[in-house]
């Protein structure tokens, strides 16, 4: 009997509840379905095309974190080893040297870079791209179609045991009168290797250098690295009085007249400089010449940062000497071609001869996935995580990057040489105040010039071929190919591969 008078009461109360709720309106909530999340880019897929290693292999660490994130599928695709990259159906990215990009930009097959990554305040964080990148590197005749990758990392290696001998330093003083230290300029260079060449092991010659590059771009890029600082002055932003345009901007070619350079006294200084080294190099070229720095064999090299990562597996830390790429003890002037002595190293960096960017074609499939996918990987952090693992690092792009504040200890170098690594990678592509740095011959059809200069070099370096005859023959060369073009926009092409402004 009492359960059934609770059992009314309970149901009593429930009704009452019941019309009290109807009376004021209030419905009872009916249960919210979840809808499934729609992940940005779900069931895209973004095919990049790599030129190899080391690309691929970064493609492979770090792209399918992001994919997972927005739903997307990424597939890598080698880049053809003859044709086009073109070629390659339904790309969605090209992964191309930053001298490569003005070919496909100014044939009109590239998306510019969506306005949202150059925004001001923006996390993309556009403006604190160092200003070699965000206004040269990343451009084409005022508009960015390029991302960043990794970055350009040439810097100087020396044997540091073999230098703080007290035997090499007696050695190398008698011979050349100085102390035994990091070249400051190509001249002591020059000296240190063949010091090295008949010293290091009594009564034997032995190379003291690695052998030529097998790359055509490693070529290219050593050449002009001896050169630049041959063919031009420092000019910083501080001097009271800088010359003309036409002698700050003129390299590869003259700025006013538009004819080639390539053979004037400051190129071919240069490459009698390596034609002496030449003596100091085994025999043969390679595809990894820092290799022989690792094995012991030379004593000098020039690297990217990023082979410091092979040459620790080989090599102590305290074995390692890390400096930047020499400088100059003279320059030739740019009106009469006059020796000038240098009161001090004269240091005029040659950039973009190394690093990668990404670019993507107006054929791609889902160009907002692309750009967001190397915007993921150029930010402010992944970049930097990037930068900071030894076997891609060292190319900075990011003016953050280059702080003392970083961990660049991650390249395990004591703190002396983790500084020289750093401070190196910065006077070469972002150093204070120079005006006037040597950028990369970046025209649209660079190719085939470059082409002509280094089958040129190559046989200059492996034959007894005088350096003077063979640049003017290069020299010769580019002029039929310039004849072949349209004079204004030949030289509208050259202004616009130094960042400038075309004749209207």
């Amino acid at each position: 009997m009492q359960s059934k008078i609770r059992l009314n009461v309970s149901l009593f109360f429930a009704l009452m509840l019941g019309q009290i709720a109807s009376l004021s309106g209030c419905k009872r909530p009916t249960p919210v379905e979840e809808q499934p999340s729609v992940l940005p880019f779900e069931g895209q897929v973004v095919k990049i095309v790599s030129p190899g290693e080391p690309v691929t292999s970064l493609l492979n660490r770090y792209a399918p974190a992001w994919a997972k994130k927005v739903g997307a599928r990424v597939e890598i695709a080698a880049a053809p080893a003859k044709g086009e990259l073109t070629d390659v159906a339904d790309a969605s990215a090209w992964i191309v040297r930053p001298a490569e990009m003005p070919h496909w930009a100014a044939a009109g097959l590239l998306h510019p870079v969506p306005s949202q990554y150059r925004a001001s305040g923006d996390a993309y964080g556009w403006s604190g791209i160092l200003a070699l990148y965000r206004e040269k590197l990343l451009r084409w005749a005022g508009q960015a179609y390029a991302l960043p990758l990794l970055g350009d990392a040439p810097v100087c290696l020396y044997r540091a045991d073999l230098f703080a001998d007290d035997k090499h330093q007696e050695g190398f003083r008698a011979k050349w009168g100085r102390e035994l230290g990091p070249p400051q300029t190509w001249d002591q260079f020059v000296e240190i290797a063949e010091y090295f060449s008949t010293n290091r092991e009594p009564g034997k010659a032995t190379p003291s250098l690695p052998p030529l590059p097998e790359s055509s771009e490693e070529l290219d890029y050593l050449f002009f690295a001896v050169a630049a600082p041959h063919v031009r002055s420092a000019f910083y932003q501080d001097q009271t009085k800088l010359p003309k345009d036409v002698e700050l901007f003129s390299f590869h070619y003259d700025f006013q007249t538009g004819e080639p350079r390539i053979a004037h006294a400051g190129f071919v200084h240069a490459l009698r400089l390596l034609q002496r080294l030449q003596r100091f190099r085994p025999s043969g070229v390679s595809s990894h010449p820092e290799d022989a720095y690792a094995e012991g064999q030379a004593v000098l090299c020039l690297a990217e940062a990023r082979a410091l990562a092979r040459i620790r597996k080989k090599l102590s830390a305290a074995t390692i000497g890390v400096c930047e790429i020499p400088g100059s003890a003279r320059w030739f002037a740019y009106r009469d071609d006059s020796e000038q002595a240098a009161a001090t190293a004269n240091r005029v960096p040659y950039q973009a001869g190394h690093g990668w960017v990404a670019v993507v074609p107006n054929s791609a499939p889902h160009p907002e996935a692309v750009f967001a996918l190397f915007a993921a990987l150029s930010d402010r952090e992944a970049g930097s995580q990037i930068l900071f693992d030894p076997q891609w690092g060292g190319g900075a792009y990011r003016e953050d990057q280059l702080k003392p504040s970083q961990n660049w200890f991650s390249f395990e170098l004591d703190e002396s040489r983790t500084r020289q690594l750093r401070e190196a990678i910065q006077q070469n592509v972002a150093r204070p105040g120079l005006v006037n740095p040597a950028v990369r011959l970046r025209i649209p059809d660079q190719r085939a010039y470059q082409r002509v200069l280094v089958d040129a070099l190559q046989r200059a370096l492996t034959s007894d071929m005088d350096a003077k005859e063979a640049l003017e023959k290069v020299a010769q060369r580019w002029k039929k190919l310039d004849a072949a073009k349209d004079e204004r926009a030949r030289k509208n092409d050259y202004l616009l591969s130094l960042g400038l402004s075309p004749v209207q």
